[in-house]
């Protein structure tokens, strides 16, 4: 419980677009509040950067004109 409660607030830290170092350390001093250990603090940092690199390469890959294109198009098909 206390792991997804870190890893959500790096989603809700990122939802304007970017994780600001001052989220990131903010995210981890309540973490060691919580007792959670510096390499768990480290390796829900690295899973949620992971992932934030795969759905851009996904958007890249799946949508060469860009995401804002397709939904554009999508939008008028119906």
């Amino acid at each position: 419980m206390q792991l997804t409660l870190i890893y959500d607030g790096y989603r809700a830290a990122a939802a304007d677009g970017e994780l600001h170092p001052k989220e990131v350390e903010a995210i981890n001093n309540l973490g060691r509040k919580l007792g959670i250990t510096e390499e768990q603090l480290k390796q829900i940092h690295d899973l949620f950067v992971e992932e934030i690199q795969l759905r851009q390469k996904r958007v890249q890959l799946l949508f060469p004109k860009g995401a804002d294109v397709a939904l554009e198009k999508l939008k008028y098909s119906n």
